[in-house]
C-alpha cells in the first residue's frame, strides 16, 4: 500500500486527521463489493501507553476506539512482553472481546516492573512540575502575604483593645468636644448618610433648624439666615432648602430632585473630610503600592485570553475563570473595606473577611490539580501562570482593601472614638443609661438609632415601673431642657406616643438624608429613601452592628424642635 493523501488509487492510504486512518479498496466507478473477502493487516506502533509512578509502571491502554458508530464483531489482542518487563499480575496470552458496542473498548491493564537498562518512555501519573510549582505558590504566597499584613496591622495598633474606663467626664473630654458629624466621619473614616443625619441633628440642637416628623418623613425649617452659615453646613442647607426657600420636607426634596438625583452626603463630603482630617493627630500615613490586584488580574486575563485565542481553551472555561475572579475580587474588596471602616474589629473579623480569598485560591488549586492537566483542558505553562495570577489578584484585592491607610496615632484616635461608641451601646442596654438627651446627635453619629429605639420601646412597655427615669417633655431635644435636667429620656422616648420619638426622628432624618436616584436610572425617585432608614447612612450605622433598622412610631404625631 502507498501513503497518498489524495486516495485516488486502489491501495492508497492516509491519515485524514490525527485519529482517522482511511484507505481505498476500489475506485468510485468500480462495482460495489459483493461476497468479497479482503484482509488488511495494519502494522503500527503505540507510544505513551505506560503510566509511571515512581519505580512502578502500568500498562493501561484501550486497544479499540470507543468513539465509533458500528459494532465490532470480534477483537483479539495477543500480548507478548519483552523480558525486561516483569508483570506483577497474571498475564493472558490473548485478550478478546466479541460484539463490542459503540462507546466500549478493549482495555488491558497490567502492573509491570522494568529490569532493563535505560529509562522507558512512560507517562508520569504524578502532577507535572509546572502544576506542582503553581500549587506551592498558591499555598505559600497567601500565607506570607496574610502573615505580613496581620503583623503590619498589629504594629500600627489596628488590633489594640478599646479603652475600658469610660464615664461621663471621659465622654465630654474625648467625644463631645468634636461636632457630631465630624465624629461620625472620623470613627469609621467614611462619609455617607449617617453623617448627614448627625449634622442635621446638631443644627437642630443649635436651633439653626427646627424639625417635625411624620412616620418616616421629616419637615425642616431654616431658623437662621443662611448667609451666616458656611462650609459644608451651607452646602447642605442650600441643597435641602433649594431655590432659597426656608421650608423643606422629605417629599419636597424627592419631588424636586426626581429627574436629576440627589446625594446629600456628596454635598458635605469635601468639607467634612477636611474637618475630620483636622481632628486627627499628625503623622505620616503608611506607604502604599496601589492597583496590585488590578495589575495581576489583567496579566492573568491576558494569559488566559492567549490560551483561548489559540484554540486550546474552551470559551466557557475562559469565561468562568474571568467572571468568577471578578466576582471574588468585588466581594473580597467590599469585605476588606468594611473591616477597615469598623475600627473596633479585631483579628478574628479580619480573617473572616478573607473567606472569598480562600475560596478563590482553593478553587484555582483544585482546578489545576484535578482538571488542568487531565487532557480535558490543556495546561500550558502560560495558562498555569495565568490561573495563579488570577487567584493572586483576589488575594491582593482583599488584603489591599483590608490594610489600614492611616498612621498609628490616627488609628489610636479612631479607637478612642470607638470606645465612646461602645460606652453608648453598653449604656443603652441598661434600664437607666448614664446618658443625657443633649448627647442625641452623637448617638446618631455612631449609628445607634436601633439601640435607642429598643431602649425607648422597653421603657414604654414598663413605664409604670420606671417613671423616675426622666421628666423631659416630648420634643425637648434641642430646647435645652434635657441638658438642665441631666437625664436621658431617649429624646423624650416613650413620652410622645408609641415606641419613642427619638427613634421616629432618626428614622425620618435617615429617609431625608438618603440619596435619591435620578429618574433615568431608577423606576422611582424615592426608592432609595425607603431603604435608607435601615442605617441612616450606610457606613456609620452598619459599622456598629446592624445599622438602625427601626420602625416608625405608631401615633407619634409631629415632633417640633
Amino acid at each position: 500500500m502507498v501513503r497518498d493523501s489524495s486516495l485516488d488509487d486502489v491501495d492508497d492510504y492516509a491519515f485524514t486527521d490525527d485519529a482517522t486512518l482511511r484507505w481505498r479498496s476500489r475506485l468510485p466507478g468500480d462495482a460495489p463489493f459483493e461476497g468479497t473477502s479482503r484482509t488488511y493487516v495494519i502494522r503500527y506502533q503505540l507510544s505513551n501507553i505506560l503510566l509511571q509512578n515512581g519505580d512502578d509502571y502500568t500498562l493501561d491502554h484501550d486497544f479499540l476506539f470507543p468513539d465509533r458508530q458500528g459494532v465490532i464483531t470480534r477483537a483479539s489482542v495477543a500480548l507478548t512482553l519483552d523480558p525486561a518487563w516483569q508483570p506483577q499480575a497474571a498475564v493472558q496470552r490473548r485478550y478478546t472481546a466479541d460484539q463490542v458496542p459503540p462507546g466500549q473498548g478493549l482495555v488491558v491493564r497490567i502492573p509491570l516492573r522494568y529490569t532493563g537498562a535505560g529509562v522507558p518512555v512512560a507517562n508520569a501519573t504524578n502532577l507535572p512540575d509546572g502544576i506542582v510549582r503553581a500549587l506551592w505558590a498558591l499555598l505559600l504566597i497567601p500565607i506570607v502575604v496574610v502573615g505580613w499584613v496581620f503583623a503590619r496591622e498589629r504594629w500600627y495598633g489596628r488590633f489594640a483593645p478599646l479603652h475600658a474606663q469610660v464615664d461621663e467626664a471621659w465622654i465630654r473630654e474625648h467625644i463631645l468636644t468634636h461636632p457630631a458629624e465630624v465624629v461620625a466621619a472620623a470613627w469609621d473614616n467614611e462619609i455617607k448618610s449617617a453623617e448627614v443625619v448627625a449634622l442635621i441633628a446638631r443644627l437642630v440642637a443649635e436651633k439653626k433648624l427646627t424639625s417635625g416628623t411624620g412616620k418616616k418623613s421629616m419637615t425642616l425649617h431654616l431658623a437662621v439666615d443662611r448667609e451666616k452659615l458656611d462650609g459644608y453646613e451651607r452646602a447642605l442647607v442650600d441643597g435641602l432648602f433649594f431655590q432659597k426657600r426656608t421650608e423643606t420636607s422629605t417629599e419636597m426634596i424627592q419631588r424636586h430632585y426626581k429627574k436629576t438625583g440627589f446625594d446629600p452626603a456628596a454635598l458635605i463630603r469635601p468639607g467634612l473630610q477636611e474637618r475630620a482630617a483636622a481632628i486627627l493627630p499628625p503623622g505620616q500615613n503608611p506607604w502604599r503600592v496601589r492597583f496590585v490586584g488590578t495589575i495581576l488580574f489583567l496579566l492573568g486575563a491576558v494569559l488566559v485570553w492567549r490560551e483561548w485565542s489559540s484554540g486550546y481553551l474552551g470559551t466557557g472555561v475562559a469565561a468562568v475563570l474571568l467572571s468568577s475572579t471578578l466576582l471574588f475580587i468585588i466581594v473580597a474588596r467590599q469585605l476588606g473595606l468594611r473591616f477597615r471602616a469598623i475600627i473596633h474589629w479585631g483579628p478574628q473579623q479580619a480573617l473572616s473577611t478573607l473567606i472569598p480569598v480562600a475560596l478563590a485560591i482553593g478553587a484555582a488549586a483544585l482546578y489545576l490539580w484535578r482538571w488542568a492537566d487531565s487532557g480535558v483542558e490543556p495546561a500550558s505553562d502560560g495558562f498555569i501562570v495565568g490561573v495563579v495570577l488570577l487567584a493572586m489578584s483576589v488575594l491582593f484585592a482583599g488584603v489591599g482593601a483590608l490594610k489600614s491607610t492611616q498612621h498609628r496615632a490616627a488609628l489610636a484616635f479612631r479607637k478612642t472614638l470607638a470606645s465612646g461608641r461602645e460606652f453608648f451601646v453598653a449604656e443603652l442596654a441598661k434600664e437607666r443609661p448614664a446618658l443625657r438627651d443633649e448627647w442625641f446627635p452623637w448617638v446618631l453619629a455612631f449609628g445607634l438609632g436601633k439601640q435607642m429605639d429598643d431602649w425607648s420601646a422597653q421603657r414604654e412597655s414598663g413605664s409604670t415601673n420606671r417613671s423616675s427615669v426622666g421628666s423631659t417633655s416630648p420634643g425637648s431635644f434641642g430646647s435645652g431642657d434635657s441638658s438642665a435636667s441631666g437625664t436621658w429620656t431617649g429624646f423624650a422616648g416613650g413620652r410622645s406616643g408609641g415606641a419613642g420619638s427619638g427613634a421616629s426622628w432618626s428614622t425620618a432624618a435617615a429617609s431625608l438624608a438618603a440619596p435619591i436616584a435620578a429618574e433615568s436610572s431608577s423606576s422611582s425617585s424615592g426608592g432609595s429613601s425607603s431603604s435608607s432608614s435601615s442605617s441612616g447612612g450606610g457606613s456609620s450605622g452598619g459599622g456598629g452592628g446592624g445599622g438602625w433598622w427601626v420602625l416608625g412610631c405608631s401615633g407619634a404625631g409631629v415632633l417640633e424642635c
